[in-house]
Protein backbone atom coordinates (compact mmCIF):
# COMPACT_ATOMS: atom_id res chain seq x y z
CA UNK A 1 0.00 0.00 0.00
CA UNK A 2 1.05 3.63 -0.42
CA UNK A 3 1.45 6.01 2.51
CA UNK A 4 1.43 9.79 2.40
CA UNK A 5 3.72 9.57 5.41
CA UNK A 6 5.46 6.25 6.14
CA UNK A 7 4.90 5.14 9.74
CA UNK A 8 8.22 5.27 11.65
CA UNK A 9 8.07 1.58 12.59
CA UNK A 10 8.12 0.68 8.90
CA UNK A 11 11.22 2.74 8.11
CA UNK A 12 14.67 1.24 7.78
CA UNK A 13 15.87 2.83 11.04
CA UNK A 14 13.00 1.22 12.94
CA UNK A 15 13.70 -0.77 16.09
CA UNK A 16 11.95 -3.68 14.38
CA UNK A 17 13.78 -6.30 12.33
CA UNK A 18 13.25 -6.56 8.60
CA UNK A 19 11.08 -9.66 9.11
CA UNK A 20 8.95 -7.82 11.67
CA UNK A 21 8.57 -4.84 9.37
CA UNK A 22 7.43 -7.14 6.57
CA UNK A 23 4.89 -8.83 8.85
CA UNK A 24 3.63 -5.44 9.98
CA UNK A 25 3.35 -4.25 6.40
CA UNK A 26 1.14 -7.23 5.58
CA UNK A 27 -1.14 -6.27 8.48
CA UNK A 28 -1.29 -2.68 7.24
CA UNK A 29 -2.30 -3.96 3.81
CA UNK A 30 -5.18 -5.96 5.29
CA UNK A 31 -6.40 -3.74 8.09
CA UNK A 32 -5.22 -0.16 7.79
CA UNK A 33 -8.21 1.44 6.09
CA UNK A 34 -10.71 -0.17 8.48
CA UNK A 35 -8.68 1.22 11.40
CA UNK A 36 -9.32 4.86 10.54
CA UNK A 37 -12.27 5.17 8.18
CA UNK A 38 -15.18 6.54 10.18
CA UNK A 39 -18.79 7.38 9.39
CA UNK A 40 -19.39 10.23 11.81
CA UNK A 41 -22.03 11.79 9.60
CA UNK A 42 -24.41 8.82 9.82
CA UNK A 43 -27.76 9.83 11.30
CA UNK A 44 -29.62 8.56 14.34
CA UNK A 45 -31.29 5.89 12.19
CA UNK A 46 -28.05 4.54 10.75
CA UNK A 47 -28.77 0.78 10.40
CA UNK A 48 -25.31 -0.34 11.52
CA UNK A 49 -25.40 1.78 14.66
CA UNK A 50 -28.87 0.52 15.54
CA UNK A 51 -27.89 -3.08 14.86
CA UNK A 52 -24.90 -2.89 17.18
CA UNK A 53 -26.83 -1.00 19.84
CA UNK A 54 -29.52 -3.68 19.87
CA UNK A 55 -26.93 -6.41 20.36
CA UNK A 56 -25.31 -4.38 23.13
CA UNK A 57 -28.23 -4.83 25.50
CA UNK A 58 -27.92 -8.62 25.50
CA UNK A 59 -24.17 -8.35 25.99
CA UNK A 60 -24.71 -6.09 29.03
CA UNK A 61 -27.01 -8.69 30.60
CA UNK A 62 -24.51 -11.50 29.91
CA UNK A 63 -21.63 -9.79 31.73
CA UNK A 64 -21.87 -11.71 35.03
CA UNK A 65 -21.80 -15.04 33.18
CA UNK A 66 -18.94 -13.99 30.89
CA UNK A 67 -16.81 -12.74 33.76
CA UNK A 68 -17.33 -15.99 35.66
CA UNK A 69 -16.64 -18.00 32.51
CA UNK A 70 -13.41 -16.12 31.82
CA UNK A 71 -12.15 -16.65 35.36
CA UNK A 72 -13.14 -20.32 35.56
CA UNK A 73 -12.35 -21.55 32.06
CA UNK A 74 -8.93 -19.87 31.92
CA UNK A 75 -7.85 -20.71 35.47
CA UNK A 76 -5.22 -23.27 34.46
CA UNK A 77 -3.86 -21.05 31.68
CA UNK A 78 -3.69 -18.04 34.02
CA UNK A 79 -1.77 -20.10 36.57
CA UNK A 80 0.68 -21.35 33.91
CA UNK A 81 1.24 -17.88 32.43
CA UNK A 82 1.82 -16.32 35.85
CA UNK A 83 4.35 -19.01 36.77
CA UNK A 84 6.22 -18.48 33.49
CA UNK A 85 6.25 -14.70 33.90
CA UNK A 86 7.71 -14.99 37.39
CA UNK A 87 10.69 -17.12 36.37
CA UNK A 88 12.66 -13.86 36.21
CA UNK A 89 12.07 -10.64 38.17
CA UNK A 90 9.32 -8.16 37.25
CA UNK A 91 10.11 -4.58 38.28
CA UNK A 92 7.55 -2.76 36.14
CA UNK A 93 4.27 -3.53 34.38
CA UNK A 94 3.06 -1.54 31.38
CA UNK A 95 -0.49 -2.15 30.19
CA UNK A 96 -1.41 -0.99 26.71
CA UNK A 97 -4.48 -0.55 24.57
CA UNK A 98 -6.66 1.88 22.68
CA UNK A 99 -10.25 3.02 23.24
CA UNK A 100 -12.26 0.88 25.66
CA UNK A 101 -9.29 -1.46 26.03
CA UNK A 102 -7.05 1.14 27.64
CA UNK A 103 -9.96 2.25 29.83
CA UNK A 104 -10.41 -1.36 30.97
CA UNK A 105 -6.80 -1.93 31.98
CA UNK A 106 -6.71 1.50 33.67
CA UNK A 107 -9.50 0.26 35.92
CA UNK A 108 -7.23 -2.46 37.35
CA UNK A 109 -4.18 -0.30 38.13
CA UNK A 110 -5.14 0.55 41.73
CA UNK A 111 -5.56 -3.10 42.69
CA UNK A 112 -2.47 -4.31 40.86
CA UNK A 113 -0.17 -1.79 42.49
CA UNK A 114 -1.65 -2.54 45.94
CA UNK A 115 -1.41 -6.31 45.53
CA UNK A 116 1.86 -6.62 43.62
CA UNK A 117 3.75 -3.59 44.96
CA UNK A 118 5.06 -3.04 41.44
CA UNK A 119 4.78 0.19 39.44
CA UNK A 120 1.99 -0.28 36.91
CA UNK A 121 1.90 2.17 34.02
CA UNK A 122 -1.06 2.61 31.67
CA UNK A 123 -0.02 3.82 28.23
CA UNK A 124 -1.76 4.49 24.95
CA UNK A 125 -0.25 2.09 22.43
CA UNK A 126 0.78 4.75 19.93
CA UNK A 127 2.54 6.78 22.63
CA UNK A 128 4.34 3.68 23.88
CA UNK A 129 5.50 2.79 20.38
CA UNK A 130 7.17 6.12 19.74
CA UNK A 131 7.76 7.90 23.06
CA UNK A 132 7.37 6.07 26.34
CA UNK A 133 9.43 2.91 25.98
CA UNK A 134 12.87 4.22 26.93
CA UNK A 135 13.00 2.50 30.33
CA UNK A 136 11.77 -0.90 29.16
CA UNK A 137 14.07 -3.75 30.19
CA UNK A 138 13.99 -7.54 30.31
CA UNK A 139 12.31 -7.20 33.72
CA UNK A 140 9.41 -5.19 32.29
CA UNK A 141 6.11 -6.95 31.70
CA UNK A 142 4.17 -5.44 28.80
CA UNK A 143 0.51 -6.45 28.56
CA UNK A 144 -1.42 -5.60 25.40
CA UNK A 145 -5.22 -5.77 25.22
CA UNK A 146 -7.24 -5.88 22.00
CA UNK A 147 -10.62 -7.58 21.89
CA UNK A 148 -10.47 -8.12 18.14
CA UNK A 149 -6.76 -8.90 18.11
CA UNK A 150 -6.58 -6.63 15.07
CA UNK A 151 -5.82 -3.25 16.63
CA UNK A 152 -2.71 -2.26 14.69
CA UNK A 153 -1.26 -0.02 17.39
CA UNK A 154 -1.44 -2.80 20.01
CA UNK A 155 0.16 -5.25 17.57
CA UNK A 156 2.95 -2.73 17.04
CA UNK A 157 3.37 -2.29 20.81
CA UNK A 158 3.92 -5.98 21.39
CA UNK A 159 6.44 -6.06 18.55
CA UNK A 160 8.28 -3.06 20.01
CA UNK A 161 8.26 -4.56 23.51
CA UNK A 162 9.67 -7.84 22.22
CA UNK A 163 12.36 -5.98 20.28
CA UNK A 164 13.35 -4.25 23.54
CA UNK A 165 13.60 -7.59 25.33
CA UNK A 166 10.55 -7.19 27.57
CA UNK A 167 8.26 -9.98 28.73
CA UNK A 168 5.06 -9.75 26.69
CA UNK A 169 1.52 -10.98 27.23
CA UNK A 170 -1.55 -10.37 25.08
CA UNK A 171 -5.19 -10.50 26.12
CA UNK A 172 -7.81 -10.93 23.42
CA UNK A 173 -11.28 -12.27 22.71
CA UNK A 174 -10.12 -13.59 19.33
CA UNK A 175 -7.83 -16.61 19.24
CA UNK A 176 -7.23 -16.52 15.49
CA UNK A 177 -5.85 -13.00 15.16
CA UNK A 178 -2.66 -11.16 14.14
CA UNK A 179 -2.05 -10.18 17.79
CA UNK A 180 -2.07 -13.80 18.92
CA UNK A 181 0.20 -14.70 16.01
CA UNK A 182 3.02 -12.58 17.45
CA UNK A 183 2.34 -13.28 21.13
CA UNK A 184 4.94 -14.85 23.39
CA UNK A 185 2.07 -15.64 25.78
CA UNK A 186 -1.64 -15.01 25.55
CA UNK A 187 -4.84 -15.35 27.55
CA UNK A 188 -8.29 -15.75 26.05
CA UNK A 189 -11.15 -13.55 27.26
CA UNK A 190 -14.49 -15.36 27.06
CA UNK A 191 -16.67 -12.48 25.90
CA UNK A 192 -18.38 -11.15 22.80
CA UNK A 193 -18.03 -7.75 21.20
CA UNK A 194 -20.62 -7.87 18.47
CA UNK A 195 -22.38 -4.86 19.94
CA UNK A 196 -20.56 -1.85 21.40
CA UNK A 197 -17.89 -2.85 23.96
CA UNK A 198 -19.34 -3.85 27.34
CA UNK A 199 -18.70 -7.43 28.41
CA UNK A 200 -15.44 -7.51 26.46
CA UNK A 201 -14.16 -4.67 28.65
CA UNK A 202 -15.35 -5.90 32.05
CA UNK A 203 -14.23 -9.47 31.31
CA UNK A 204 -10.81 -8.10 30.35
CA UNK A 205 -10.64 -6.32 33.71
CA UNK A 206 -11.52 -9.60 35.40
CA UNK A 207 -8.78 -11.41 33.49
CA UNK A 208 -6.13 -8.90 34.58
CA UNK A 209 -7.20 -9.16 38.21
CA UNK A 210 -7.26 -12.97 38.12
CA UNK A 211 -3.74 -12.88 36.69
CA UNK A 212 -2.65 -10.45 39.41
CA UNK A 213 -3.72 -12.89 42.13
CA UNK A 214 -1.57 -15.60 40.56
CA UNK A 215 1.39 -13.25 40.17
CA UNK A 216 1.11 -12.28 43.83
CA UNK A 217 1.14 -15.93 44.86
CA UNK A 218 4.33 -16.51 42.85
CA UNK A 219 6.06 -13.28 43.87
CA UNK A 220 5.01 -13.33 47.51
CA UNK A 221 4.02 -9.67 47.46
CA UNK A 222 0.93 -9.93 49.67
CA UNK A 223 0.02 -11.88 52.79
CA UNK A 224 -2.45 -14.74 52.61
CA UNK A 225 -5.10 -12.91 54.66
CA UNK A 226 -5.22 -9.98 52.23
CA UNK A 227 -5.29 -12.30 49.22
CA UNK A 228 -8.05 -14.42 50.73
CA UNK A 229 -10.22 -11.42 51.61
CA UNK A 230 -9.87 -9.64 48.27
CA UNK A 231 -10.23 -12.84 46.26
CA UNK A 232 -13.54 -13.55 47.99
CA UNK A 233 -14.71 -10.02 47.12
CA UNK A 234 -13.61 -10.46 43.52
CA UNK A 235 -15.33 -13.82 43.09
CA UNK A 236 -18.56 -12.23 44.33
CA UNK A 237 -18.54 -9.61 41.56
CA UNK A 238 -20.61 -11.59 38.98
CA UNK A 239 -23.50 -11.96 41.45
CA UNK A 240 -23.25 -8.30 42.48
CA UNK A 241 -23.32 -7.29 38.81
CA UNK A 242 -26.68 -9.00 38.46
CA UNK A 243 -28.01 -6.69 41.15
CA UNK A 244 -26.36 -3.69 39.51
CA UNK A 245 -28.12 -4.59 36.25
CA UNK A 246 -31.51 -4.78 37.97
CA UNK A 247 -30.90 -1.51 39.81
CA UNK A 248 -29.82 0.32 36.66
CA UNK A 249 -32.70 -0.44 34.28
CA UNK A 250 -35.32 2.04 35.46
CA UNK A 251 -32.76 4.76 36.21
CA UNK A 252 -31.23 4.45 32.73
CA UNK A 253 -34.65 4.48 31.05
CA UNK A 254 -35.66 7.61 32.95
CA UNK A 255 -32.42 9.43 32.20
CA UNK A 256 -32.69 8.46 28.53
CA UNK A 257 -36.19 9.94 28.26
CA UNK A 258 -35.05 13.07 30.07
CA UNK A 259 -31.87 13.53 28.00
CA UNK A 260 -33.03 12.29 24.62
CA UNK A 261 -32.68 15.72 22.99
CA UNK A 262 -29.39 16.61 24.69
CA UNK A 263 -26.38 16.52 22.38
CA UNK A 264 -23.63 16.82 24.98
CA UNK A 265 -22.91 15.21 28.35
CA UNK A 266 -20.05 14.98 30.83
CA UNK A 267 -18.88 11.90 32.73
CA UNK A 268 -16.58 12.45 35.73
CA UNK A 269 -14.77 9.93 37.89
CA UNK A 270 -11.60 9.86 39.97
CA UNK A 271 -9.04 7.12 40.56
CA UNK A 272 -10.29 3.75 39.27
CA UNK A 273 -13.67 5.30 38.44
CA UNK A 274 -12.25 7.39 35.62
CA UNK A 275 -12.52 4.09 33.74
CA UNK A 276 -16.29 4.17 34.23
CA UNK A 277 -16.40 7.78 33.02
CA UNK A 278 -14.56 6.69 29.88
CA UNK A 279 -17.00 3.82 29.36
CA UNK A 280 -19.96 6.16 29.80
CA UNK A 281 -18.75 8.77 27.33
CA UNK A 282 -17.86 6.05 24.84
CA UNK A 283 -21.31 4.43 25.00
CA UNK A 284 -23.06 7.74 24.34
CA UNK A 285 -20.83 8.41 21.32
CA UNK A 286 -21.15 4.87 19.99
CA UNK A 287 -24.86 4.34 20.53
CA UNK A 288 -26.02 7.80 19.40
CA UNK A 289 -24.97 10.82 17.37
CA UNK A 290 -24.58 12.84 20.59
CA UNK A 291 -21.22 13.96 21.96
CA UNK A 292 -19.79 13.21 25.40
CA UNK A 293 -16.54 13.64 27.28
CA UNK A 294 -14.90 11.81 30.16
CA UNK A 295 -13.03 13.99 32.64
CA UNK A 296 -11.08 13.24 35.78
CA UNK A 297 -13.09 14.20 38.85
CA UNK A 298 -10.49 16.72 40.03
CA UNK A 299 -9.96 18.19 36.58
CA UNK A 300 -13.67 19.02 36.41
CA UNK A 301 -12.95 21.74 38.97
CA UNK A 302 -10.15 23.37 37.02
CA UNK A 303 -12.20 24.35 33.97
CA UNK A 304 -15.71 25.50 33.23
CA UNK A 305 -16.41 22.05 31.88
CA UNK A 306 -20.20 22.08 31.77
CA UNK A 307 -22.61 24.73 30.49
CA UNK A 308 -26.15 25.51 31.53
CA UNK A 309 -28.42 22.51 31.05
CA UNK A 310 -25.64 19.98 30.43
CA UNK A 311 -26.11 16.56 32.07
CA UNK A 312 -23.20 15.64 34.35
CA UNK A 313 -22.70 12.04 35.46
CA UNK A 314 -20.52 11.57 38.53
CA UNK A 315 -19.22 8.10 39.38
CA UNK A 316 -18.39 8.02 43.09
CA UNK A 317 -19.17 4.95 45.21
CA UNK A 318 -18.10 4.76 48.85
CA UNK A 319 -14.44 5.61 49.21
CA UNK A 320 -11.82 8.29 48.74
CA UNK A 321 -13.64 10.24 46.02
CA UNK A 322 -16.99 10.78 47.72
CA UNK A 323 -16.01 14.10 49.34
CA UNK A 324 -14.88 15.51 46.00
CA UNK A 325 -18.03 14.08 44.43
CA UNK A 326 -20.09 16.28 46.77
CA UNK A 327 -18.06 19.29 45.58
CA UNK A 328 -18.67 18.23 41.99
CA UNK A 329 -22.43 18.04 42.47
CA UNK A 330 -22.47 21.53 44.00
CA UNK A 331 -20.18 22.91 41.27
CA UNK A 332 -22.32 21.26 38.59
CA UNK A 333 -25.39 23.01 39.95
CA UNK A 334 -23.53 26.33 40.04
CA UNK A 335 -22.84 25.77 36.33
CA UNK A 336 -26.60 25.21 35.93
CA UNK A 337 -26.08 21.62 34.91
CA UNK A 338 -28.09 18.61 36.04
CA UNK A 339 -26.03 16.15 38.06
CA UNK A 340 -26.64 12.40 38.18
CA UNK A 341 -24.75 10.23 40.65
CA UNK A 342 -23.66 6.59 40.51
CA UNK A 343 -22.91 5.46 44.05
CA UNK A 344 -23.88 3.17 46.96
CA UNK A 345 -26.79 3.40 49.39
CA UNK A 346 -24.25 4.19 52.14
CA UNK A 347 -23.60 7.51 50.37
CA UNK A 348 -27.19 8.71 50.71
CA UNK A 349 -26.19 12.12 52.08
CA UNK A 350 -24.19 12.80 48.93
CA UNK A 351 -26.93 11.34 46.74
CA UNK A 352 -29.52 13.73 48.21
CA UNK A 353 -27.68 16.64 46.59
CA UNK A 354 -27.85 15.13 43.08
CA UNK A 355 -30.73 15.45 40.61
CA UNK A 356 -30.84 11.66 40.40
CA UNK A 357 -28.89 8.74 41.77
CA UNK A 358 -28.53 5.07 40.98
CA UNK A 359 -27.23 2.73 43.68
CA UNK A 360 -24.96 -0.23 42.95
CA UNK A 361 -24.06 -2.89 45.55
CA UNK A 362 -21.29 -2.28 48.06
CA UNK A 363 -17.85 -3.73 47.48
CA UNK A 364 -14.28 -2.54 47.99
CA UNK A 365 -12.82 0.23 45.87
CA UNK A 366 -10.63 -2.37 44.17
CA UNK A 367 -13.63 -3.80 42.34
CA UNK A 368 -16.43 -1.20 42.49
CA UNK A 369 -15.77 -0.08 38.92
CA UNK A 370 -17.20 -3.39 37.66
CA UNK A 371 -20.52 -2.43 39.22
CA UNK A 372 -20.36 1.27 38.34
CA UNK A 373 -19.80 0.37 34.69
CA UNK A 374 -23.28 -1.11 34.41
CA UNK A 375 -25.40 2.07 34.76
CA UNK A 376 -23.39 3.98 32.16
CA UNK A 377 -23.61 1.04 29.75
CA UNK A 378 -27.38 0.88 30.25
CA UNK A 379 -27.64 4.62 29.74
CA UNK A 380 -25.96 4.41 26.34
CA UNK A 381 -28.30 1.64 25.20
CA UNK A 382 -31.50 3.36 26.33
CA UNK A 383 -30.39 6.68 24.87
CA UNK A 384 -30.06 4.87 21.55
CA UNK A 385 -33.60 3.52 21.84
CA UNK A 386 -35.11 6.85 22.85
CA UNK A 387 -33.32 8.86 20.18
CA UNK A 388 -34.29 6.28 17.58
CA UNK A 389 -37.93 6.64 18.67
CA UNK A 390 -37.82 10.43 18.31
CA UNK A 391 -36.06 10.19 14.93
CA UNK A 392 -38.76 7.86 13.59
CA UNK A 393 -41.50 10.23 14.78
CA UNK A 394 -39.76 13.06 12.95
CA UNK A 395 -39.41 10.88 9.86
CA UNK A 396 -43.19 10.22 9.83
CA UNK A 397 -44.14 13.86 10.36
Amino acid sequence: MEFKALPPLLREDSILSEADRQFLMEIYDKLWHSSWEMHAGAGELDPERLRRSEITYGEILEQPAKIAETINEEKENITAVAKKLCETPIDKIIMLGCGDSIAAVRGTKYFLETLLKIDCDICESYDFNYYYNKLVTSNTLVIGLSSSGKTIRVIESIMVAKALGAKTLVLTNTIESPLNAIASMSLYIHAQRKGWPTQSSTSAMAMVIALAFELAENLGTADSEFIGKTKAEFLAIPELMKTAIRNSEDWAKSRARELSTQDFSVFAGGGPYFTCAEFGAAKVKECTTARAIAINLEEFHHYITAKAGDPIFVIAPRGATNARAMDTILAGHMMEGRVHLITNVSEMEVAKEADSAVFVPETSEFFANFLCSVPVQMLGFYLSKERERLARLTEKA
